[in-house]
């Protein structure tokens, strides 16, 4: 391989890394954002229920800790995108641009989101994996799905 095939690969791969960050970005701004509407419908809901307010925070810090979960994966599981994703033309499909199965995308944002909480160790081995070895993220490799 000569240094101009290289150059291209890295290249390639550092725009779609910049794709995927930015619409990282903007699906971290709308979630955040959405999120207090969505909460505030949640205790709407938990008031018609008739459920007592004495559980009003526990169940605000279970939806705040699910509500990124709910946003990321049931999206990307559902249609393949998220608004980020759409803004910046990035799809998730299966393995050789199949459709994308509910399940492989809902795990994938999963395992994604593990690898943010136990430390973001799971960023930088996936920012490795796609920079440097022009490869898909560990999440990725193990769902069988691929960013387009």
């Amino acid at each position: 391989m000569n240094g101009r095939t290289t150059e291209f690969v890295f290249e390639r791969t550092e725009t779609k890394v910049g794709r995927r960050l930015v619409a990282f970005i903007i699906d971290v701004l709308v979630c955040f954002f959405s999120f207090f509407p969505a909460s505030v419908l949640s205790i709407k809901l938990m008031d018609i229920c008739g459920l007592p307010s004495a559980y009003l925070l526990q169940t605000w810090f279970c939806f705040s800790l699910a509500w990124p979960i709910i946003y990321f994966a049931v999206l990307t599981g559902l249609i393949g995108r998220t608004p980020g994703r759409f803004i910046c033309r990035l799809r998730v499909t299966g393995a050789h641009n199949t459709r994308l199965k509910f399940w492989r995308g809902f795990c994938r944002e999963i395992l994604k989101f593990l690898g943010i909480w136990f430390g973001g160790l799971g960023v930088f081995i996936a920012l490795f994996q796609i920079l440097y070895l022009g490869d898909d993220a560990w999440y990725d490799s193990i769902c069988g799905t691929e960013v387009r």
